[in-house]
């Protein structure tokens, strides 16, 4: 198994619309590291 340590940062307010999609969209994606990689990588 992998995983991946996120170091938490201030909330800066609210999520801005395409994050949210992008997060929304990795859930059940076919692609097994989507969601770490809309986590990580925007």
């Amino acid at each position: 198994m992998r995983y991946w340590q996120v170091d938490r940062r201030q909330a800066e307010g609210q999520l801005e619309l395409g994050r949210a999609l992008d997060l929304v969209a990795a859930i059940g994606h076919a692609e097994v590291y989507a969601m770490a990689g809309a986590i990580l990588y925007r």
